[in-house]
């Protein structure tokens, strides 16, 4: 990758650099760092020299490292060498250079490539004792970048990138530390400029940065600020906005012990919840508008489970939620939708155009899934086909062993229905392919091009999930965001046991058993596979959503994700086929309509249905 030990020097990087400086900066574009990575290269496989080959190399590696910014433990995960058309990793930088990079940190460097640096030699661990130092210049780097990016380009969604990283290194350093304090009182400087109307949610993200760095001094007055910009919000129908401020408001009282007036705060957002169903309501040109206002009412109520003292207005909320749930089935027609991977390829950019971040995962999740009955008809027709009685299916892994076959089950006078549903669930194998090839994977690349998906930006569809254990939202949360980002590999390991557990969730409040009893008083959970064999699932999520499940997570002659993924039976590459990107979008899909209420009534009216 780059030779070690070579006599690389302070004053020969610094040349490098200074060469760079003024060609890229010239550039019009905002973010430096990707095309000093690309002069660097592309320089270092012009030269002859050694010593200039390796330097340029070594900084244009430094500088085509991927930062991740959800993953503070391990930030780093390697990067791509464009000009020589080779992935590297962190640990492809050799030791022996960190010395020297250590030295240039303290030269007039970029502020992109001082930060970069810097970083990278804290997360390196490099001279343990001036680690505080690293930590200092690069925390104050990126508060300068913050700065510039949201002063001179007016980037907000890349400067609170910055600070958001500088605000990872300073919770390691501890809250007392010099740089803290300094960065605190940055943030705090920055949240009173904010205009009220804060529509893009900037002081969320700031003041989330302040809890995350366990500063309440001030917690009264952002509590104040936070019930402005929610009362603010919901004058201008942001409900979304404000359900967040009010929480906001709730967490900062809660770091100050403030008991009563968080409760108060979370009635505000139980209310706000309300509020929202009432407005979809009165939209009578919308449809399904019962079927979304039930939706919020079950957030709601959601939310005030957790009040103490809340109990008559929950049971008052219960009642709307049924009444509510009654109006919206006549509201359910059978969607047509045609199905046309080349087509939809073509058209997915300007479909997602201009549609916020919530309407377009709305749209992402629309997509059919197979019908059972559909599938099964598929199959008996085939099985009518005189030769096909004659012979037996196998079917193999990717290491082509037999994993499953259908031997000695058919005959010529037929099928029973148990085999269609074997032979079904290879067909709709062949099916989630497809889906995912026309539509699913191009309609998430367009999400991501139009909006750099944080975290907290999917906050709305686990917070106040009936489906989702508080416990468990930060699991969920990383799944999903992986995800959207492409990181399947993260994703699903994270996702398919929270599912579990959710399946599990649901079976309980349904009053269904989701526990084994075992001789000698044990008490088992029940996994995936003993969960979605028991019928009264298909009479909660419907039985063409529990038949996907089941031919995606636990059948042989499906996907069987579940089973190869927890016995370790996948090799690297096929975390990114098109079944584990498909379990990611079903865990999307479900969780959604649970949330919004539509699941039962989905399956039963065929909400959705595909049209061949």
């Amino acid at each position: 990758m780059i030779e070690p030990n070579l006599p690389l020097t302070k004053e020969l990087l610094f040349k490098q650099v200074e060469k760079k400086q003024h060609q890229v900066e010239n550039t019009s574009h905002i973010e430096l760092l990707p095309y000093f990575a690309l002069n660097f290269l592309s320089s270092s496989l012009e030269t002859e020299n050694s010593l200039d080959r390796a330097s340029l190399k070594l900084l244009g590696m430094i500088s085509s490292l991927r930062l991740e910014i959800e993953d503070p433990i391990s930030p780093y995960k390697g990067g791509f060498l464009v000009c020589y058309l080779e992935k590297f990793r962190i640990e492809d930088i050799p030791d022996s250079y960190l010395s020297v990079l250590a030295e240039l940190i303290f030269e007039p460097i970029h502020l992109e490539l001082k930060a970069r640096i810097a970083d990278f030699l804290r997360v390196k661990r490099y001279n343990p004792k001036e680690s505080f130092k690293f930590a200092e210049i690069s925390v104050r780097a990126y508060v300068d970048l913050f700065e510039h990016f949201k002063d001179t380009n007016n980037n907000w969604l890349l400067s609170i990138r910055q600070i958001s990283r500088a605000t990872q290194i300073a919770i390691e350093l501890g809250r007392n530390s010099k740089i803290t304090v300094f960065l605190v009182h940055r943030i705090e400087d920055e949240i009173y400029k904010i205009k009220i109307e804060d529509q893009e949610r900037y002081t969320e993200r700031l003041m989330r940065l302040l809890l995350q760095l366990r500063s309440n001094e001030k917690a009264e007055e952002f509590a104040i600020i936070a019930e402005k910009i929610a009362s603010t919000a919901e004058l201008n129908s942001n409900w979304s906005a404000a359900k967040v401020y009010w929480k906001l408001g709730a967490d900062w009282y809660q770091t100050i012990n403030n008991a009563e007036k968080a409760l108060e705060f979370k009635l505000f957002v139980a209310e706000t919840y309300y509020k929202h169903a009432k407005e979809a309501i009165a939209q009578k040109d919308r449809i399904p508008r019962y079927m979304m206002a039930a939706g919020y009412i079950q957030s709601a109520i959601e939310v005030l489970k957790n009040i103490p003292g809340a109990k008559q207005r929950l049971i008052e909320l219960q009642i709307k939620l049924m009444e509510y749930q009654k109006l919206s089935v006549a509201e359910l027609v059978p969607i047509s939708v045609p199905f046309d991977p080349s087509r939809y390829q073509t058209e997915v950019k300007e479909t997602f155009e201009n549609k916020s971040l919530d309407e377009a995962i709305q749209y992402l999740i629309s997509f059919p899934i197979p019908r059972k009955k559909e599938l099964i008809s598929v199959v008996k027709e085939e099985m009518n086909h005189f030769l096909k009685t004659l012979s037996s299916n196998s079917y193999i892994n990717s290491d082509g062993k037999i994993i499953a076959n259908d031997k000695n089950k058919k005959n010529i006078l037929g099928q029973t229905d148990g085999e269609d549903v074997t032979q079904a669930y290879y067909y709709a194998k062949a099916n989630r392919q497809l889906l995912i090839t026309g539509t699913i994977e191009p309609a998430r690349r367009q999400i991501l091009c139009n909006h750099p998906i944080l975290m907290s930006d999917l906050l709305f569809i686990v917070e106040d999930n009936p489906f989702i254990e508080q416990a468990r939202v930060f699991a969920y949360l990383k799944g999903l965001h992986a995800g959207f980002h492409g990181d399947f590999i993260t994703s699903i390991h994270l996702l398919i046991p929270q599912f579990e557990h959710s399946l599990r969730l649901l079976l309980e409040h349904n009053d269904i058993l989701a526990t084994s009893f075992k001789p000698g008083g044990i008490q088992e959970e029940k996994n995936l596979n003993s969960i979605l064999s028991i019928g009264e699932l298909n009479n909660i999520l419907g039985e063409d959503i529990v038949f996907d499940l089941q031919g995606l997570f636990i059948e042989r002659t499906g996907s069987n994700l579940r089973n190869r993924i927890a016995h370790g039976l996948m090799k690297d590459n096929e975390f990114f086929q098109s079944d584990v990107i498909y379990a990611w979008w079903i865990i999307l899909k479900v969780c959604f309509l649970i949330k919004l209420n539509f699941i039962q009534s989905y399956n039963e009216n065929n909400l959705n249905s595909e049209e061949h």
